[in-house]
């Protein structure tokens, strides 16, 4: 089983993005 059977492109992209900006957001505090 392959990652993009549970997701599509568009929903790992988010998900993917999602964590970056909640890393930077914490790293510039």
């Amino acid at each position: 089983m392959r990652l993009s059977d549970l997701f599509t492109p568009e929903e790992l992209f988010r998900a993917i993005t999602a964590d970056d900006s909640q890393i930077s957001a914490e790293g510039s505090r």
